[in-house]
């Protein structure tokens, strides 16, 4: 005894269609492979008047696609890992500052999230002695909370004590050091107190300090009533990654399409750095590893659909 066929919503299986291509951008020859259809079915199945002849088959394979996309979005697939560190045009920039302010000077480093400030900062601990990075939080933007931050990267934890007593400690902690550099990433969260009372470190012992932090960092600063900080620091903003920042994250994956690398170029443009590329990349990737085939545009361009979803509704 044969199974009956499930009976099929032509109008909305079309109505889909129509929506998904819309969304993703996908040309008609790109669904065309996606749903096993010839082109020309699809594309008047997708169409205005609809297709001339029985609706049923192209139907039913745009449902088995859609069902298809719903299973991948659900799977537990083995997530894509993403590259170990690799060098671009800003961890280069970052790691000259630093180099530079190793020689006793003071910079504030104001760009977008996702372009790799912390993990240049972390390599370069890595690579150099006597470099302390103190990550801040919004709980640590006061004073005190700062200088705890500060005496945990040197090894002091729950550091307890009056704040000049705590400001001692740090002072005579670095000024046993050889060209000493202080790296505050997140540095946004500090209240301007906290920061004069680094520069201060820095003018008694000329320690090196980068301040690294987002937009809000430059503003902080600027629209601050502290001449002196701001002549003893130099600003260094950057407002979007550099070409070769794109280039060096499609290398690190292996990705030589060249359109590929353009769609990934243009969606880093849109702003928050390569992290917007390089979650779209990690789905994108799923997508054409499910199917055992390259990458190609069309995934990108599919994931960033979803990526971009899951972002609005959070």
């Amino acid at each position: 005894m044969s199974t009956p066929t499930p009976t099929i919503d032509i109008e909305n299986e079309r109505r889909w269609l129509q929506n998904h291509k819309h969304e993703t951008g996908l040309s008609w020859s790109e669904l065309a492979k996606r749903t096993g259809l010839p082109d020309s079915t699809i594309s008047l199945f997708g169409g205005k008047n609809g297709y001339p002849g029985k609706e049923e088959r192209p139907a039913e394979h745009v449902r088995r696609y859609r069902e298809m996309l719903s299973a991948h979005e659900a799977a537990d697939l083995e997530p894509v890992t993403a590259p170990a560190f690799f060098q671009t045009e800003t961890s280069q920039r970052l790691h000259h500052l630093f180099l530079m302010a190793q020689r006793g000077k003071m910079y504030y480093v104001s760009l977008p999230s996702g372009l790799g400030k912390s993990t240049s900062a972390r390599q370069f601990q890595q690579l150099y002695p006597n470099v302390i990075l103190a990550t801040m939080r919004p709980s640590s933007a006061g004073l005190m909370s700062a200088m705890v931050r500060i005496l945990s990267a040197l090894g002091q934890d729950n550091a307890k004590g009056a704040p000049d007593r705590l400001s001692a400690q740090i002072v005579d902690h670095l000024k046993k050091l050889r060209h000493p550099l202080l790296l505050i990433d997140e540095a946004q969260e500090l209240t301007i107190k906290a920061m004069e009372e680094i520069r201060a470190w820095s003018d008694e012992i000329g320690l090196g300090v980068v301040f690294m932090g987002d937009m809000r960092l430059h503003k902080l600063i600027q629209t601050s009533d502290v001449p002196q900080l701001r002549r003893r620091m130099r600003p260094i903003v950057w407002e979007r990654p550099f070409a070769k920042d794109v280039e060096a994250l499609a290398d690190a994956w292996n990705v030589t399409d060249p359109k590929c690398v353009k769609f990934l170029g243009e969606i880093a443009e849109m702003g928050g750095g390569l992290g917007n590329p390089t979650e779209t990349l990690c789905e994108a990737l799923l997508i054409s590893r499910s199917q055992s085939r390259p990458l190609e545009v069309a995934d990108l361009k599919e994931a960033w659909v979803r990526f971009s979803a899951r972002a609005n509704r959070s």
